[in-house]
């Protein structure tokens, strides 16, 4: 998951989300949902 995250601060580009404490971001048309714990 932390992989995921950087991934997403490195490449703003990408489409991300955050609700209700998840985070939804698509990567090459794969959409991803995984939960966040003290993102900021």
């Amino acid at each position: 998951m932390e992989r995921r995250v950087i991934c997403i601060k490195i490449y703003p580009a990408m489409k991300a989300a955050i609700t209700n404490d998840v985070l939804i971001f698509s990567v090459d048309g794969h959409v991803e949902k995984t939960f966040v714990e003290g993102l900021s």
